[in-house]
């Protein structure tokens, strides 16, 4: 499953398809201008979070194996692509291609 979810500079939610909603759980009442980590696992260490926004702050693409937190409480694992969005020369979005994974696949750092 693909997932897509696009966030403004401050990790709010402005984008995403079926596959994320699907995915998370939430309603779109839910998911519409809330912060990201919404999804955030507690298993996920805040050093991975730190070093994705340190790369994307600087213009870099982020990848990382993460673990999402659903709205029932279960978890699924994405390899995730995160990338700053240039609009007219100025980082306005952060676009994260998802693809969801086999929920036994461990996160690495």
């Amino acid at each position: 499953t693909v997932i897509l979810t696009v966030s403004d500079l401050q990790g709010s939610i402005v984008r995403y398809n079926a596959g994320f909603k699907d995915a998370s759980g939430y309603t779109d009442a839910e998911l519409m201008g809330k912060a990201h980590s919404l999804l955030r696992h507690p298993d996920m260490p805040k050093q991975a979070f730190e070093d994705l926004w340190n790369t994307i702050k600087v213009g870099r693409t982020w990848f990382g194996v993460v673990k999402n937190r659903r709205k029932n409480g279960d978890f699924y694992w994405v390899a995730a692509n995160v990338a700053p969005v240039q609009d007219g020369g100025q980082r306005k979005i952060i676009a994260s291609y998802l693809l969801l994974l086999p929920h036994c696949l461990p996160y690495r750092h």
